[in-house]
């Protein structure tokens, strides 16, 4: 355990008392986002599992709110074992070309922790520096480091990963429960952070400020003017012919490459090896994961060569997961995921409308930043105009499905109300088996229809009653003279409604005469 001042124990175990609320709160923000869900729920396939997975979580939300604290609090418990200065217990990154594959489920979670990590980066980006500079100064460090402060995204995103295993959910209910979440957790986080901060303030504590820092002993590098014509294609050239080697070790030679150039004419260079490698690293996951999608994965593999050209003239790409360029490729991925197996036609055309924005990005031979924002605007346009057109589909799709849903319904409750009238009754077969089914339709038809009047809908509906009565044998001469006087009625609403749902002429004549022999 590393020594800790008094004021920065008290911090964290202030926070750390907050923390079951915390998960209480993200659990029902959780299940109110399930239930009532928006944006790119609605036109996703993910709106299938919503239902399903709002119970689920409805149902165990004790077992979550558990596993949710336990794994937020042993989390901040870990980051706080190390002190940001301390390097021994830190495991050192691997080189590239020592690196092996993982199995899947390790590779899926590291992305999901990631996905997390850059919601609530993007959310809470400036209450949580402001909190790393006040644990610096609870610390009583003069310099601030992200390590400082033991309750960062990673540790979030890694605790609620682990927290949904134990709901044991498949793989697309679990990534849908972790994208809902996750962007929850970025918004409670963003509050937690910015409690905590204004917490401090009123405790007196004066935040350590930002500083720059230059590096006056830069790597030198072997000049190379990026900004020639054909300077990647040198680049290129210096690689082993990528026909006869793995990806790994065409990621591995390219970082090797970049290493030898600098990113501009004033000489500084990309000469981190970990920056490399989280390059690589990143573009890789990136283009793995797109094989789920077939149809996107080609575009993010083209998409890598602007990123690279990119990364040389912007560093900070390799450790900004909220850049354009990554934005612009979970855009793609989570919208054409989103298409169901029958609007195939609807994703092919999706794609050709981004192809010639995609082909436009890539044939820049100097991209920056702005080029990435202007053509994730372009392709959210077309997401947006596409996805009002389906959801208009799908409003009229789901309006018959209701319709036929709510018919269904009426059906089955004006069978349960012929029953009835039957039950006890001597009544012969082909009269029974008249009003179970043709005769329903018939009450169907008058209560949904808005033109039938009232009086008339209720005299039809009487039908069942009136007719099984008529079948019964009279005891009494009240009973007989009753009959007599409702069976003109009688007939003409029967005929009235057989006409009504057209019922064939030979059916209806066969059925008088039973009715007249009885």
């Amino acid at each position: 355990m590393t020594s800790e001042t008094p004021q920065f124990r008290a911090h964290c175990e202030r926070l750390v008392g907050l923390l079951p609320e915390l998960a209480n709160n993200l659990i029902q923000r959780t299940l109110e986002s399930l239930r009532a869900p928006r944006g790119d729920l609605t036109v996703a396939q993910d709106r299938q599992l919503i239902f399903g997975l709002a119970s689920q979580v409805q149902q165990h939300q004790l077992r979550l709110h558990e596993a949710l604290t336990h794994r937020f609090q042993n989390e901040i418990a870990q980051a706080r074992l190390t002190h940001p200065d301390s390097t021994a217990s830190r495991t050192p990154l691997p080189k590239l070309d020592e690196l092996t594959l993982v199995d899947e489920s390790a590779a899926e979670t590291t992305i999901e922790v990631a996905r997390t990590v850059q919601i609530i980066d993007l959310m809470a980006e400036w209450s949580l520096r402001e909190l790393q500079s006040y644990s610096a100064a609870l610390r009583g460090d003069a310099d601030i480091r992200a390590e400082a402060n033991p309750f960062t995204p990673a540790a979030f995103a890694r605790a609620l990963s682990d927290a949904v295993s134990v709901l044991n959910l498949p793989s697309p209910e679990r990534h849908l429960l972790l994208r809902v979440a996750g962007q929850e957790l970025a918004r409670l986080l963003h509050r937690f952070y910015g409690d905590a901060n204004v917490h401090l303030q009123q405790e007196g504590v004066n935040p350590v400020e930002y500083k720059t820092v230059v590096n006056l002993h830069a790597p030198s590098a072997t000049p190379m003017d990026m900004t020639r014509p054909g300077a990647l294609d040198a680049l290129l050239q210096r690689l082993p012919a990528a026909q006869q080697m793995s990806p790994a070790l065409v990621t591995a030679a390219l970082d090797r490459a970049l290493q030898q150039l600098p990113l501009n004419q004033a000489g500084a260079q990309v000469g981190d090896p970990r920056t490399l490698q989280n390059l690589s690293q990143l573009l890789e996951q990136m283009v793995k994961e797109s094989a789920s999608v077939p149809l996107v994965q080609p575009v993010v593999r083209e998409l890598q060569t602007s990123m690279i050209r990119m990364a040389m003239q912007e560093p900070k790409l390799v450790e900004n997961l909220q850049h354009p360029s990554w934005q612009l490729i979970n855009d793609l991925v989570s919208y054409v995921s989103g298409f169901r197996p029958e609007e195939a036609a609807e994703q092919h055309h999706f794609m050709d409308q981004i192809q010639p924005i995609i082909s436009q990005l890539v044939s820049n031979t100097a991209p920056r930043s702005e080029d990435f924002v202007q053509a994730r605007q372009d392709i959210q346009k077309v997401i947006e105009d596409q996805s009002t057109e389906l959801l208009a589909n799908r409003a009229a799709t789901l309006k018959a499905l209701e319709e036929a849903d709510h018919l269904e319904t009426l059906k089955g409750l004006l069978h349960q109300q012929v029953e009835q009238h039957l039950e006890g009754h001597t009544v012969p077969l082909v009269v029974s088996d008249f009003l179970r089914g043709p005769w329903v339709n018939v009450m169907v038809h008058v209560m949904t229809q808005a033109d039938v009047p009232e009086a008339e809908s209720q005299s039809l509906i009487n039908v069942v009653e009136d007719l099984v009565t008529s079948l019964q044998r009279p005891t009494t001469l009240e009973e007989r003279d009753h009959l007599r006087g409702m069976l003109p009625s009688l007939t003409e609403r029967l005929r009235k409604g057989m006409a009504i749902i057209e019922w064939p002429p030979k059916l209806r004549g066969d059925l008088m005469e039973q009715l007249m022999v009885v």
